[in-house]
């Protein structure tokens, strides 16, 4: 879907600081690979729908991103309404296109559901 801008919000995978509430159930290293299969599942489902995709990551130089081939931007500090009306005011600032934000944590979120999103922004 072209004419959409879309943000995904993505923690570095680093042990001890995603998926946290897994624990003790999971290792922080098992809830490091859950948190990047989730995110490369997301990732890769918006790049097959939309042609503006970009990361908004809490480290940038993290060496997970470099991998995924698409523009990474700084999150910066905040409560998520902090960085989300950052990110917007950067993504505005350049055509005004539409803008989707999407998280890490719904894999499971049917192309449908996106589609339907992009159609209401």
């Amino acid at each position: 879907m072209n004419g959409v801008r879309v943000f995904i919000l993505c923690k570095a995978p680093v042990p001890g600081r995603v998926k946290t509430r897994l624990s003790p159930a999971y290792t922080p290293l098992q809830a490091v690979r859950m948190h990047e299969a989730m995110a490369r599942t997301v990732i890769a489902r918006a790049r097959s729908l939309f042609a503006d995709v970009c990361i908004a990551a809490d480290d940038t130089d993290h060496p997970f991103f470099a991998d995924l081939n698409l523009p990474v931007v700084a999150q910066g500090p905040g409560e998520l309404g902090e960085r989300l009306i950052r990110l917007s005011i950067r993504a505005f600032a350049g055509d005004g296109a539409p803008l989707l934000f999407l998280g890490t944590d719904s894999p499971h979120m049917r192309v449908q559901r996106l589609e339907k999103a992009a159609e209401l922004v």
